[in-house]
């Protein structure tokens, strides 16, 4: 015969013991609590419940009356990490580290962020060739745009092209620069391109 249920007279009354006399122990599977009141959280092993990661800065203390206390990990340490299995965000900050933030994707390293720049690691790209990048700001004043030896920048309003590694820069014509050349049904035309402090060799009406 099954076990009766040890119920009160109504819900929410009686107790199993008081504050001054209380129950040495009690085993059971499963319970169900409203309000959990605890002043040890033991693991099964009977460790502590809550402990920081080895190697970790984050520090787990516990109050006299159980309370757990997590604190630390201001940067002062050798790293914090937010991990998903192969995935991973690591904050560095230390003495032969000075503050950088490495991202790693199938434990490979991508990007870091450090005090002056976001560097990628070789071979990666923004965007790809269906979902590009609508917009990108680039400061006017010094931003500068590198492809290979190549340099562009933009300068009172004018783009700038360099070829060769940023000794020297040229203005990039548009069709307004070009329009100081052609203008209505006359156009000067010569081959090759003369000095145009002198008349050129012919002209068509």
């Amino acid at each position: 015969m099954a076990t009766k249920n040890l119920v009160p007279r109504a819900d929410n009354e009686g107790n199993l013991g008081v504050s001054t006399r209380r129950w040495a122990g009690g085993y059971f599977v499963i319970g169900a609590y409203d309000d959990l009141q605890i002043k040890h959280a033991k693991s099964s092993s009977g460790t502590d419940l809550i402990v920081p990661e080895a190697g970790s800065s984050i520090t787990v203390t516990k109050s006299d009356d159980g309370q757990f206390i997590i604190g630390g990990g201001g940067g002062s340490g050798t790293g914090e990490q937010i991990i998903k299995d192969n995935t991973s965000v690591s904050i560095i900050d230390d003495t032969s580290n000075p503050g950088k933030i490495e991202f790693k994707v199938d434990s490979a390293l991508k990007w870091t962020l450090d005090g002056d720049a976001f560097i990628p690691e070789s071979g990666l790209d923004i965007g790809s060739s269906t979902k590009g990048l609508e917009k990108l700001y680039i400061d006017g004043t010094s931003g500068l745009v590198y492809i290979g030896t190549s340099q562009l920048k933009l300068v009172s309003n004018k783009l700038q092209l360099s070829n060769n590694s940023g000794t020297n820069f040229y203005d990039l014509a548009t069709t307004n620069d070009l329009s100081n050349y052609v203008q209505g049904p006359k156009a000067w035309l010569q081959w090759p391109p003369h000095d145009l402090a002198k008349p050129p060799p012919c002209q068509i009406n």
